[in-house]
Parts: structure tokens; sequence; C-alpha cells
């Protein structure tokens, strides 16, 4: 494994080393004393560190020598002193640029300090496969990148913070983080976090209970074929598709179908919106049914029902939406250099109390204190931009009917190649353009469907009654 130190001189372009101290460096090859590493220019360790670098613990070799990647972390002025940062080194990750006044801007690399800690975050919550280095420096008066450790995947590592070396697991880092996150936006003080005291921002158990009630993205665990890396990345399953597009050709249905509100029994509502449940018990099926179905009612046999005895499999097939990102370059068409973690965000807000509200005019004064409503909700999320990519089709065994249906069904979900998706839709989330939509076909297959529902409405309505009872 590479050192920490060459890690990081070798990302930035082993640049020269000014000053003094380059002077020294000699074409005499020697092991270096602080990477261990053989190296071809070295210098005296004496003379190029000083007399007062004394803190032996630093050294991997005793050889009297040092390389330059080592050197180059022990020199600098001001902002060109690597000190005076915090570093994050990823060769080959796509890492956030180094904040503005940092003298070094190149790929796989972060310097940055107490003003944008994001980046140390995000690596901590999401290691790369490869090999990686974290120091943080807090006062810039210490030497942090000499003492350095190089760190290989995800599991357990160490991060150089300030004059300290940490092992963490990265499991329980994103544990402590979320926890310290959700209790910093109740309004709990640092300290009290530090000393486990939550102090007067929590006052009532249903306070306690819901900093601890985040809303997590659904993940998937996907394994890299090549490197064996496991990386848990965010995706939308099959089912939610599914269910979008059977919720629109049903809400479709009772629009142009004649259907009147409170008409239809929770076994009918169950049918349409959710495929239904068996009723009752049989060995035959029933074919005249699956013919009155095929034949009024195909968005049933397209997706799948289950009536009375009969349980029919559907001819819609769907794949889970993966998130288009480096872990799952493997399996997706669609390539992308970054990370899943770059495409993962926070949202939170504050459910309000309608006794703050003008509302409150309106709740009956009783004796005591009104318990509070409000609340902090938070929740994970995909960022504006970030694109999913999946497969929606039919089997071999899709009739005529069934395949009209489901290019409507895509016009109903997708009106003009724009979706809904996943949770919290009533808030905003979840807008997505969805391309590969034939919206020429999606829109003649609407039109002939709604014609079929408009022309048979009698039929379907006593078919959907016979189905549910």
């Amino acid at each position: 494994m590479t050192s920490a130190q060459q890690l990081i001189y070798d990302t930035v372009g082993c640049p020269p080393i000014e000053g003094s101290k380059g002077k020294l460096l000699k074409p005499e090859p020697g092991i270096c004393s602080i990477t261990g590493e053989p190296q071809e220019i070295t210098a005296d360790t004496r003379r190029a560190l000083g007399e007062n670098f004394t803190d032996h613990s630093l050294w991997r070799a005793h050889t009297g020598r040092v390389g330059p990647a080592a050197l180059w972390c022990c020199s600098g002025k001001g902002a060109l002193s690597p000190r005076m940062w915090s570093w994050v080194c990823a060769p080959g990750v796509d890492l956030p640029d180094s904040v503005e006044k940092a003298p070094w801007h190149v790929p796989g690399l972060c310097q940055t300090n107490r003003s944008n800690t994001r980046p140390i975050i995000d690596l901590l919550l999401h290691p790369p496969a490869g090999e990686w280095v974290m120091c943080i420096a807090t006062s810039g008066q210490k030497h942090v990148l000499p003492y350095a450790t190089t760190n290989h995947g995800g599991g357990t590592s160490t991060i150089r913070m300030e004059d300290t070396n940490i092992t963490i697991k990265h499991t329980q880092f994103k544990m402590v983080f979320e926890a310290t996150l959700a209790l910093r936006r109740m309004g709990v003080t640092a300290e009290n976090i530090k000393n486990g005291a939550p102090g007067n921002a929590i006052k009532t158990h249903d306070q306690l209970k819901h900093w601890r009630n985040t809303s997590l993205l659904r993940t998937q665990e996907v394994m890299d074929p090549k490197t064996g890396t496991i990386s848990k990345v965010p995706f939308l399953s099959a089912a939610s598709v599914r269910h979008g597009i059977r919720e629109a050709l049903a809400w479709h249905l009772i629009e142009h179908a004649g259907i009147e509100d409170g008409s239809l029994t929770k076994q009918a509502v169950d049918l349409l919106f959710s495929g239904g449940a068996v009723t009752s018990t049989g060995a035959k099926t029933n074919l005249d049914m699956a013919r009155r179905v095929e034949q009024y009612l195909p968005m049933l046999s397209l997706l799948g029902y289950a009536a009375q005895s009969d349980i029919v499999s559907g001819t819609l097939r769907a794949s889970d939406l993966m998130l288009v990102c480096a872990e799952n370059n493997w399996r997706c068409p669609i390539q992308d250099q970054h990370r899943a973690a770059k495409y993962r965000s926070e949202e939170f807000g504050t459910r309000k109390d309608t006794g703050t509200t003008p509302a409150q005019r309106m709740i009956q004064m009783t004796k005591g204190d009104l318990g509070t409503a409000q609340m902090i909700f938070d929740q994970q999320i995909l960022i504006p931009g970030a694109r999913l990519w999946g497969v929606v089709g039919v089997s071999q065994a899709a009739t005529k009917a069934q395949i009209q249906v489901m290019h409507a069904g895509l016009a109903l979900w997708a009106p003009g190649g724009e979706a809904r998706l996943g949770a919290k839709t009533a808030q905003g989330f979840g807008v997505a353009l969805i391309e590969g939509i034939d919206q020429v076909e999606a829109q003649r297959s609407l039109d002939e469907w709604t014609k079929n529902v408009v022309e048979n409405a009698g039929e379907i309505r006593q078919l959907i009654t016979d189905l549910a009872s």
C-alpha cells in the first residue's frame, strides 16, 4: 500500500520543494525515515527537518534520510504549508474541488478547512473502494500529513485529526453522525451532545422519538464484480413503477367509465388500485371471467390481479430503477463517474402546530395546556439532476390489447414525459423527466383506450362488480 505522504504528493503532481530544504535533496538512494519507502532522491533527515523535529513516533525507518514526498509534507509557508489544511485524497474518485484559497485544485484531491467539512463527512459516510487518505487540521499549528495513514476501502479506517489518530468503523460513524445531525437540528448544543445530555432542547417523549425518525432512502447492496466491494446504493423498486402505472389507469377508468363516488366496494377498489385479493376457494379457473377481463379490462391482465379464487399473473415486465452512478457502471448501459454519495442529500423542515397559526381561533378552549403537534421532520433525498435507469415492457404472452393499455398507462403515468416518483410527491418531491417513451404511440394508445372505456362503460362496471363479489 502506498504511503499517505507519497499518495498525496503524487496526486498534486510532485511539486518542487522550494527554499533551503529543497536544496538538500541529492541523488542519493535510501529509505525514507517517514514513509519507509525506497527513494532515489533523499536528504539528510536532521538537516532537512531541523533539530527540533524530535517526535520519533513518526519514524517508520531509522535511516537518517528523508524522501521528497515526506519533506514536502513538512515544508511550505503560509497557505502553501500543508499543516494549514485538512486533506481528503482519493485518486480516481470524483471529489469536490478544494476551497477557493487552497493552493491545490487537482482531481482526486480536496483541500478544505472548518468552513466546509462536507467533503470529509461524505467520504467517511461512503468510503471509496481504493486507496484514500484523510487528515484533519483544526489549529493550523501542527503537522498532520506526516502522521497520516493510507486506508483502503471501508470497514475500519484511520483518520489523523490534529495530533491524534482516530480509528473508526464507518457503519458506526454513520449512525453517530445521523443522530448528532438530528439533535443539532432540534437545537441541542454541541457541548451537550459531547456530554451526552440533550439539555432543554428535548422536553417531551415525542420530541425524543421524532428526532430519531428520519425518512431514509431505500437502498440495495451492490457488489462490484471486479473488486468485490459492496456498496449500498439508492434505487426505486419495480413495484413502485408498476403501482404508478396501475394507479394512473385506475383513476382514468373511474373517470371515463362513469363510476360514481361511493359506488364501489372495498374489494373493487382493491382490485383496481392494488390488484385485489382471493375471496373464495376453488380448483378451476373461471375462463369466461378471464375472457371478459381481456375484452373489457385488459389493464388487469396486463398488471396482474386476484379475484374470487383466481390469481392471474400480469404480462407487464418492469425492472428496478437503478441510480446511474459509478457503483452501477458494471450493470447499467448509462455510465457515470460520480459515486452514489454525490447524489444523496437531506431535506428537513417543521410541521406547524395549528395552535400557532391563524387557525387557532377555531380551536375550542379547554382547561390545561394543549399539547403541541409541531415537530421537525427529516428525510433523505436524491438531488435534482440524479438519473435512474430501468426497463418497462411486456412478456411474449402479452396480447395486442395489453400492449395498447401499457402504452396508455405510460401516457397517464408520465404525461408529456413527466412523472412523480417515490414518496412525498404531495410536498413537491419526486418530479422526474422520463426518457424513452414514444409519446406519439402513447397518446394514440391512450385515445383508443379511452374510447374503449367510454363505449363499454356498462360492461366494465358490471365486470368489476362480478370480480369483486
